[in-house]
């Protein structure tokens, strides 16, 4: 990475924490995942991290991994999230998570052997490199949280710059269910890239298998936005109602 593009990282990453201050959340940025896990494990809403990110399962530390916890102002955790950078050797993100779909298991779900299906397609098939996970995305909602505030815009895309600093990754990909990928959510964290059909699991007491997408962001996609540096969605999303856009007559 240049330095003009270590620059405009740093100034993307200054002013997303100036926009969540403003909002009212309270971030911690750490790499200690023993405090991260023990911290989210406790907490009664949030529920326990995904393997991924969990010390007793995965070697993660602070030269692979970073996490964001956010408070209120009341002290009371009210958004997580964490990236790690992942060794996929010589081979690609689609050989990778085949061999490591377990490790992508919300981990309070007992899934049925033999039932869950893994479809890579062809952004899997292509991602080599250098490549970052994104995951245990959470946001609280109700009266003391911030979800549907725009938050996730600031938050999310804070993340992708942090690791761009860190790591200078040629991807960063999450999953989000399909429902939740279709509704926005996606672009709107920075993902500017969907993958349908990517992930099927299959849980005791649902009928049908539950669906979720691979989203991704290859590496220019991340440094355009942040090059642009522009939060002002965040904004929109965050009021009561978006900004309408009008068509200006002209003068005859």
């Amino acid at each position: 990475m240049g330095p003009e593009s270590i620059v405009n990282c740093a100034n993307y990453i200054s002013a997303c924490m100036a926009r969540i201050a403003a909002k009212g959340m309270l971030l911690e940025i750490g790499s200690d995942f023993e405090t991260f896990a023990d911290l989210v494990n406790r907490h009664a809403r949030r529920g326990p991290l995904t393997p991924k990110f969990d010390p007793a399962i995965e070697p993660v530390d602070g030269q692979n991994a970073f996490w964001i916890l956010g408070r209120n102002e009341l002290g009371e955790i009210v958004h997580t999230q964490a990236i790690r950078i992942m060794d996929i050797g010589e081979g690609t993100l689609a050989e990778h998570i085949r061999e490591e779909f377990p490790a992508y298991t919300p981990p309070k779900w007992r899934l049925i052997s033999g039932m869950n299906q893994y479809n890579p397609g062809p952004g899997s098939h292509a991602m080599r490199g250098r490549v970052c996970y994104h995951g245990d995305f959470w946001i609280l909602g109700g009266d003391h949280g911030f979800r549907g505030r725009g938050m996730n815009v600031v938050t999310s895309r804070l993340a992708m710059a942090i690791a761009m600093v860190k790591w200078n990754p040629d991807y960063i990909y999450a999953y989000m269910h399909s429902l939740v990928a279709c509704s926005g959510v996606a672009p709107r964290g920075g993902f500017m890239h969907m993958e349908q059909n990517n992930l099927f699991w299959s849980i005791p007491g649902y009928d049908e298998l539950l669906e979720a997408w691979m989203v991704w962001s290859a590496r220019r996609d991340i440094m355009h936005f942040i090059s642009a540096s522009s939060l002002s969605l965040a904004d929109q999303l965050g009021s009561s109602r978006p900004r309408e856009f009008r068509k200006h007559r002209t003068a005859a």
